[in-house]
């Protein structure tokens, strides 16, 4: 997943990695583990994990995205984060 200002890419045993600028912290996915899916806003990156929970890197928009259960998918716009629920 790709923003104006980083990178971010799902690995197959569930880890991130991430470069490009990273001024808030957007890079610092390292200790994320069970991710199903990655996106990438202005700066800040969201993570899915198998549970279907969701993480995000301390810049982003929704903070508050660290208690959405049932998360089927995710996706990242400049300031703003969308998850689908399994319902």
């Amino acid at each position: 997943a790709c923003s104006d200002w980083h990178s971010v890419g799902l690995r197959a045993d569930g880890t991130a990695l991430a470069t490009g600028n990273d001024r808030r912290g957007q890079c610092r996915v390292d200790d994320w583990r069970d991710l199903v899916a990655v996106a990438a806003g202005s700066l800040y990156t969201v993570g899915l994990r198998a549970d279907g929970t969701v993480v995000s890197t301390p810049g982003g928009p929704a903070p508050g995205v660290s208690r959405w259960r049932d998360v089927v998918a995710v996706s990242a716009g400049s300031h703003h984060v969308v998850g689908l629920r399994a319902d």
